[in-house]
């Protein structure tokens, strides 16, 4: 606190919500005017101040440390058991209705006489066996063949390819199981994750190609339309 030329005092602004305060006192002074009597005036006798509290130290164990948190631990995946049939014979056949024209506006009731076969139904990851492809750089191997549908998985090694092809009649839906690829539709690439799926319209060439240091493996799912001709029923391969 400082006292002016003036003979007031001056002080800079109380923090009275950290507890400061001014204590003041009363002094009687003279009445110029009325010499018979004074009277009485505050005067301020101290401003209390409260220190502000300083950064607390750190301990000698935290110097030098970054303030940002650990990462997580993430924990390994607990492998699942397989079932029976994944581990041998690693398929699952089973009891189907044969498909008829008709079923498509009038499906069969439960208790209506109908045509059945035994088809393939399910195939275990360890059933699924790609096998070299003449003259190529990727492992192939066909899970479903329909007249009208099929489907499978394509291997790509790093530095492996499936050169460009022509869809023709199938429009083609492509999903990454693992890995990384680089994929050409017509004029448009892209590259493309583990999780992601692309789709090949008909009678477009597309091509795919792993450029990364992991192998790649890649779901693919094909289907056209049916013709009155036979041959025309007669599905285009991936490979």
């Amino acid at each position: 606190m400082t006292q002016t030329r003036s003979g007031r005092h001056s002080y800079r602004p109380v923090a009275y919500w950290r507890g400061e305060q001014v204590i003041q006192e009363v002094e009687e002074q003279d009445d110029m005017f009325n010499r018979a009597a004074g009277f009485v005036m505050p005067k301020i006798k101290e401003v209390v101040r409260v220190p502000l509290e300083g950064p607390h130290p750190r301990s000698a164990a935290s110097r030098g440390r970054s303030s940002r948190p650990k990462p997580k631990k993430v924990e390994p995946e607990e492998e699942q058991q397989l079932e029976e049939w994944e581990v041998s014979p690693g398929v699952v056949e089973g009891e189907i209705v044969l498909w008829e024209p008709e079923h498509e506006e009038h499906p069969p009731a439960d208790d209506e006489a109908v045509q059945v076969t035994d088809e393939r139904i399910a195939i275990s990851a360890s059933a699924i066996q790609t096998s070299d492809i003449r003259d190529a750089t990727f492992r192939f191997a066909k899970t479903l063949t329909m007249p009208f549908m099929g489907a499978g998985v394509v291997d790509l090694p790093p530095g492996g390819e499936k050169r460009p092809k022509n869809s023709r009649k199938m429009h083609m839906v492509f999903f990454v199981h693992t890995g990384k690829v680089m994929v050409t539709i017509n004029e448009a690439q892209f590259r493309i994750s583990a999780g992601g799926m692309w789709f090949v319209p008909r009678g477009n060439y597309y091509s795919i190609t792993n450029d990364y240091d992991n192998p790649s493996r890649v779901f693919f799912c094909q289907a056209c339309e049916l013709s009155a001709s036979f041959a025309d029923m007669t599905q285009q391969s991936v490979a």
